[in-house]
């Protein structure tokens, strides 16, 4: 069978496949069967729930919640092996111990896994209580209202996933500094015309993108940037912008190389909110422009560059390539903003925690809860010396001390399995819990198994001609499929669709449970607290 003929097979066989998990029994897709079972026994809903829970058995039938993190025919054995022993040791392990048996933290009258930040009464922090509006729009902090309020707390999988993510920002640089250091420093002394491979040969028929294109278009990018900032109140200034840039810029080597390797990303998120949370504390929208210019400019610049090594593979001419780009991006951007505000004046409920149609918005609630963390109030109140969640910071520590003994032991023993573990991996992995669960690491980690282990070892042929196929089959077929439910089944019926709402037991059983509903271990009356006051506690702003 052809490799064309093999993609619109499986394209065919999910686009109708998809109607399943998606409209007609959604339970296949959210998994939590034993969930619904013992729907109010807490401690299962949180071992095993996919919403709110750690996901340990994930029966999921849906590929847009099995590839919502890692696509696991994509994505080498050595990496998912490396993804599975992060889960386990910080997830499985660590986060019951951290939330059932430590006090400190105050997780257990939180839920497990959560999106939100909470106050000192086990509900979501209430943003209002510690803010003065201000005349044109926006919100300044107010010391004297969060000293009588409360202090911030994070549910413990949001804990534990902020430590990795300090880790991994120092770890990337040791491991590629341990591991790589040599050759990348060989490759950066290399003339770029020194290639001779048989791509370069073929691509030295076209003309280059001129350098001063790159500098034209960054020039004018980042003009609109400053004036941006400078335009509207942000709480930032080019210094700050420049600042960013220069940070991503640097790091976007070291990250690339681990993308190149392992398919997964070490995300700049928590070290962008925390340098400018320091900087400039109660400012959310400056910090939100400083983490996204930070952040993107390593994530974008990598997705440029793989955008152009496609280009060269397929021998296009690198002009054509450069326009293609600019044309993309220009478009991809009036397009994404429109879609944004019709999808907000258009879907009921969207970006709710329990909107029908599951437009939740749980990335976006991650980054509304980063503003308010790191923006608004500031780190210093939350992370600094002496404040409760200050330990948190050795995970820069131990991310920059723990791939020295991995690259020990693999100079030491080359041909071992040490020198397939790779720790910002591990680190970075899991850094989408939440809104990520178990059953997003789980479940694709299992099917990584069957097809990059033991698929490409019984039969490496068959693999190698139509796993990648597959997974772009998958991929296309789940999201166009997705789209097309949603715009002739769900959108035009609005919220008041029985079938999908209430109608069965297949569509409405999972969200009558512990863990679809984030029931703390300990659930507290109504108006009692579990800690004082900032003033009390004598961690006044």
């Amino acid at each position: 069978m052809s490799r064309y003929k093999f993609f619109w097979i499986a394209f065919a066989v999910l686009f109708f496949y998809q109607f399943f998990p998606t409209y007609i029994f959604t339970m296949l897709s959210i998994g939590n069967w034993f969930c619904v079972a013992a729907k109010d026994n807490v401690i299962l809903n949180q071992m095993l729930g996919t919403q709110s829970g750690l996901g340990l058995l994930p029966f999921t039938f849906d590929w847009t919640v099995i590839g919502y993190v890692v696509d696991p025919l994509a994505t080498p054995w050595w990496s998912l092996a490396n993804l599975l022993g992060g889960f386990i040791i910080f997830f499985v392990i660590a986060c019951p111990i951290v939330y059932y048996c430590t006090s400190s933290w105050y997780g257990k009258y939180m839920p497990m896994f959560s999106t939100s930040s909470f106050d000192r009464f086990g509900q979501s922090y209430d943003v209002s209580s510690v803010v003065d509006k201000l005349p044109g729009g926006g919100m300044v902090f107010n010391a004297e209202k969060y000293n009588d309020y409360s202090l911030l707390y994070l549910p413990s999988a949001l804990t534990i996933s902020y430590m990795l993510s300090f880790a991994s920002v120092t770890g990337v640089l040791v491991h590629v500094g341990l591991f790589h250091g040599k050759s990348l420093y060989r490759q950066l002394r290399a003339s770029p015309m020194a290639a001779t491979d048989i791509h370069n040969r073929l691509m030295s028929n076209y003309k280059e993108a001129p350098f001063l294109w790159y500098i034209m278009l960054f020039l004018a990018s980042f003009g609109m940037g400053v004036g941006a900032i400078h335009g509207w109140e942000t709480g930032i200034n080019a210094g700050h912008f420049v600042l960013a840039i220069v940070i991503g810029a640097i790091f976007m080597i070291p990250i690339g190389i681990i993308m190149a390797l392992s398919n997964m990303e070490v995300g700049l998120n928590m070290i962008s909110e925390l340098i400018i949370g320091f900087m400039r504390p109660g400012y959310p929208i400056g910090m939100m422009i400083f983490k996204t210019t930070m952040y993107m400019i390593t994530y974008q610049g990598i997705q440029f560059i793989q955008d152009q090594k496609l280009g060269h593979y397929m021998k296009l001419p690198p002009r054509s390539v450069f326009m293609a780009q600019v044309y993309a991006t220009a478009v991809g951007g009036v397009v994404q903003l429109a879609v944004q505000t019709w999808a907000f004046s258009n879907i009921d409920g969207i970006c709710t925690p329990h909107q029908i149609d599951k437009f939740n918005c749980a990335s976006y609630k991650v980054f509304g809860t980063a503003s308010i963390i790191w923006g608004l109030i500031g780190p210093a109140k939350t992370f600094a010396i002496g404040r409760h969640y200050h330990t948190l910071m050795y995970g820069f520590l131990f991310g920059a001390l723990a791939p020295i003994p991995i690259w020990l032991l693999a100079k030491k023993y080359p041909k071992s399995g040490w020198r397939l573990v790779n720790m910002p991996v591990i680190f970075t992995g899991t850094g989408n819990i939440p809104p990520a669960t178990g059953v997003n690491y789980l479940a694709p980690i299992a099917i990584g198994f069957g097809t990059q282990y033991i698929w490409k070892h019984k039969n490496p042929i068959m693999w190698s001609k139509y796993n990648y196929i597959l997974s772009a089959a998958l991929n296309a077929a789940s999201a166009v499929a997705t789209a097309f439910i949603f715009f002739t089944l769900q959108y035009p019926n609005g919220p008041n669709v029985d079938f999908l709402n209430n109608g069965w037991w297949g569509n409405s059983a999972w969200q009558d449970t512990a863990d679809y509903n984030g029931t703390p271990y300990i659930q507290l009356p109504e108006g009692q607290a579990f800690a004082g006051t900032p003033r009390e506690l004598g961690q006044t702003a």
